[in-house]
């Protein structure tokens, strides 16, 4: 699952299984999606470079992947609680690694 390294700035690749991901997009997320890929496309029309365009496909994929993790909700309740400075009881963590 390595992305390869754009070549000039009209050609790009993606992870093999991009477009498979790519097609789970959360409801919820399709409209970001939506904007982001579009916005990305306007980008390569006006400069003829798909760069900008194949991070935005790789970001989503990867967060598709993400969100296909067990407890991937789980995971982000506690990433929002660190962030507000409520601390993360360490036998929380422990039950969610197995």
């Amino acid at each position: 699952m390595s992305m390869t390294e754009r070549v000039d700035g009209d050609h790009f690749e993606l992870p093999t299984d991009a477009v498979e991901l790519l097609r789970q997009v959360r409801p919820g997320d399709r409209q970001r999606f939506i904007d982001e890929v579009t916005e990305a496309l306007a980008v390569a029309a006006d400069t003829k470079d798909f760069a900008q365009l194949q991070l935005v496909l790789a970001a989503w994929a990867a967060t598709i992947r993400l969100q296909r993790q067990p407890d991937y909700e789980g995971m982000i309740r506690r990433m929002r609680r660190r962030e507000r400075g409520v601390p993360v009881d360490p036998d929380e963590l422990q039950n969610h690694r197995g």
